[in-house]
């Protein structure tokens, strides 16, 4: 994860917090970033060529916080069924996360610039960091007897459509009872990966 100085790092975390407090990413203003980070407003262009740029890398930044921190989450749960918990509650949070990445993405794109023109590829690394988690998060089911034998492909597909899914339905069903979901999910889960029929 990039480092970034303290007062970059206070107009990265400003992008955010607009975003969270509603403010939609295309009416954003510099003006706003610089008050939000108690910075001048000149400051904004110290560290970043446009408000575009400011705002694509603070979503790339944070996405790869949440996946660093939920790597050491998963990390830290001893059974498969702490670690799936963990991933439900990550998933969604996630998911609204990197819409508004490619949303910011998109914004900077259309100022004429490259999307390789904010570094080297995060969401690469970002994809990587992710399989990585799933894979070990597998691993620990099978581990567990909780999951049967499966190629990594397998595995990877299993997670991130189960995980993506179980994301998007709760966006689109908020009424629906979280637990239950997560129990179809779980069943869903078991079934893709040849699992035995312990819970989950």
């Amino acid at each position: 994860m990039m480092e970034y100085s303290p007062k970059a790092a206070a107009l990265l975390d400003a992008a955010i917090s607009l975003w969270e407090q509603g403010s939609p990413l295309c009416e954003i203003t510099v003006s706003q970033l610089a008050q939000t980070a108690k910075v001048g407003k000149g400051t904004v262009y110290e560290y970043f060529s446009s408000r575009e740029e400011l705002l694509a890398l603070a979503f790339l930044h944070r996405m790869d916080a949440r996946l660093s921190a939920l790597s050491l989450q998963v990390d830290a749960d001893e059974t498969f069924p702490r670690i799936m918990d963990t991933l439900f509650s990550a998933a969604s949070d996630m998911l609204v996360l990197q819409k508004a990445a490619l949303e910011a993405i998109e914004l900077y794109v259309r100022t004429g610039r490259g999307a390789h023109e904010l570094g080297p590829c995060p969401a690469r690394s970002q994809q990587a960091k992710l399989e990585e988690l799933l894979i070990r998060a597998v691993q620990k089911g099978q581990q567990e007897g909780a999951l049967g034998p499966c190629s990594s492909c397998e595995a990877l597909l299993a997670m991130k459509g189960i995980l993506t899914g179980f994301a998007a339905y709760r966006q689109d069903h908020p009424q629906h009872d979280e637990a239950m979901l997560r129990a179809c999910a779980q069943t869903l889960l078991r079934r893709a990966l040849n699992g035995t029929s312990n819970e989950i």
